[in-house]
């Protein structure tokens, strides 16, 4: 378990690739962990990497799930976001 140096909002990423084999793709999950103990597994794809950017977005959106049969990727979040704080200027 890695935890990825970003906090926002008391939150924190912790990311485990240990089910990945060596010479396979990298899968990653991704869990979200509070200062007060509390974590939420990340609905994201385990694929591609978690940009500092997107988890600010999943913090703020208060980790939302999958809008499709798959995972959320980058794009979505993003789109998800802009539905609900379009024309704000604090953006992540």
């Amino acid at each position: 378990m890695t935890t990825i140096e970003t906090t926002y909002k008391g939150w924190h990423i912790e990311a485990d690739d240990s089910n990945s084999e060596p010479h396979e793709v990298i899968k990653i999950d991704y869990d979200a962990v509070h200062t007060d103990g509390r974590r939420v597994q990340l609905d994201v794809s385990p694929y591609r990497p978690l940009s500092e950017r997107t988890f600010h977005q999943l913090v703020d959106l208060g980790f939302p799930r999958r809008v499709s049969n798959g995972p959320l990727t980058p794009e979505q979040v993003e789109s998800l976001w802009k539905e609900q704080f379009d024309g704000r200027d604090d953006r992540p």
